[in-house]
Parts: C-alpha cells; structure tokens; sequence
C-alpha cells in the first residue's frame, strides 16, 4: 500500500518544492557538477525527540544523550561523522535542550558544534527548518539523533551532488519492513514510492541518514510542527528524491531492546569507519 498523501496544509509546499527543485537541478546540469569538499557541508544531527520510549531505562536525560561505552551516543555520532572531514555541526534540540547544551558548550571536541533550541516539538523536518539560520553550506548532511547506520558519508554527498538531487535518503535493506514502511526506488536509484508499514516482507527502509540542498530546506514551511517521513517525503516522488543503498544493520536506540543492542555492538563499530 503506498503512502497517503501529505495532509492538505503541506500539499503546497511538495509542489512548490518540487517546481523550485525541478529548475534547481536543470540549472546545475546546465552548468556542469559543482566540485566541493566534503568538508564544505553542515552537518545536521536531530534530537528534538521526547524519548517517551526510552525513559523506563534512562529518564534523566534526552535520548541522544543516552550512554554508549560511557560517552553520549550524540558525541560518538559526531566523532564518527567528523572522521571524514565534516567539522562543522549543528545540533537540533529540544527536550531536556540544556543538557545537550551544556556538554557540547563545553568544548570537548576539536569540532564546532552549535545548538539550535526548538521552542517546543517540531518535528524531523521543524527541527531542520529551525536549524536553517545556522547553515552556512550549500549541502547539509542530516542525521537523526537517536539511530546509526554505517554510511560512507563523503560518498553519499559525492552521488548527491552528482546527480543534483534536491535530497538523497540512505536506504538499507530489511527482510520485515512491516515495522518501518518501505522505500520504492527505480534502477537509476530515483525514489518513486513511500509504502506504508504492511504485513511482512522484505524492503528497503529509511536509514535516518539524509543530504540536503540548503534551497530544499529554505522551502519547508517555518515555525510549524514537519515531519520529514510522514509529511516531506511522501509528497516529493516526481524523481528528485536520490536513493544511497547502504548494507546495514541499523541501530535505533529508541527502545530499551534497541537501546541494550546498541550498547554491546555500537562502542566498536562507530569507532571506525
């Protein structure tokens, strides 16, 4: 079963994305690939999430900041991200907004990190929009805070800019997408379908782990509650969406069962790259 629709306030802003993005890529084909470091993109790390799941096994802190090998899952995240060039973060917070807050104003990383505060929930894609004056970048990569996915990062922004993507989502393949909802993509990796949560199965998932265009996020409404997965994406598959196939495992610590995974498996493997 496909997707439905994005609800009918957001219905306008898939189109004039899609319009906008649409003339955005002919231009850059126009012009030829743009060359850039990786180190030229802003990295994004949402953890605006209340953590409702999570708070029987840690309820006083946000989930991001939940302990992995003894530091922060969020600070092992920006490590990880920062091994390959990416130097400048932008964290995405809400709940519990000071604690993040604190740690990293703190300075205990040879990388700059900048907090955006979300004055109450908004959401994947809100908390984005509400990061956007702290982007200085053309391309953003955006992560969620709560979830990790091995992905060759300078890669993903390299096919993205590529293909002149308006977005390109990491995909990884699972043998029961019941839990998640899947992803249709053609051959040419273009996403053309959103297919909800169904009863087993096999599929393709999204992987939390996005890059954008900076002129793709100054088109998401502002200072209104978004959801990338629920009401961006599903709007948006007239082929300017990129899938990334990355192999996997995803771990998401929002639950206690994923939370325990991720700490026996998630010290070692984030690492390295």
């Amino acid at each position: 079963m496909l997707a439905q629709s994005p609800p009918d306030r957001y219905l306008t802003f898939c189109r004039r994305l899609e319009h906008d993005m649409i003339k955005e890529t002919t231009r850059h084909a126009h012009h030829g690939d743009m060359q850039m470091k990786t180190g030229d993109c802003d990295v994004v790390i949402l953890c605006g999430g209340l953590g409702t799941r999570l708070r029987s096994v840690v309820g006083d802190r946000p989930k991001p900041m939940a302990d992995i090998g003894g530091k922060p899952f969020v600070r092992l995240l920006v490590e990880h991200i920062a091994s390959y060039g990416l130097d400048r973060f932008i964290l995405s917070v809400g709940y519990k907004a000071g604690m993040i807050g604190d740690y990293f104003r703190a300075g205990n990383l040879p990388v700059k990190v900048e907090i955006a505060v979300e004055s109450e929930p908004m959401g994947t894609a809100g908390g984005l929009r509400n990061s956007r004056a702290l982007i200085r970048a053309d391309t953003a990569l955006v992560l969620n805070g709560d979830s990790f996915c091995r992905v060759d990062y300078a890669a993903m922004i390299e096919a993205h800019l590529d293909r002149n993507a308006c977005a390109t989502i990491a995909v990884v393949p699972t043998e029961n997408a019941a839990e998640f909802g899947s992803i249709r993509a053609a051959k040419d990796g273009r996403i053309t379908a959103f297919e909800e949560k169904k009863g087993g199965g096999g599929g393709l998932i999204n992987a939390g782990v996005y890059v954008f265009r900076k002129t793709a996020i100054d088109a998401m409404p502002s200072r209104i509650p978004l959801s990338l997965e629920k009401d961006v994406f599903p709007g948006l598959t007239s082929g300017i969406l990129l899938s990334f196939p990355v192999s996997g495992p995803l771990y998401d610590i929002g639950t206690p069962a994923g939370y325990a995974r991720a700490q026996s498996d998630l010290p070692g493997i984030m690492a390295t790259k």
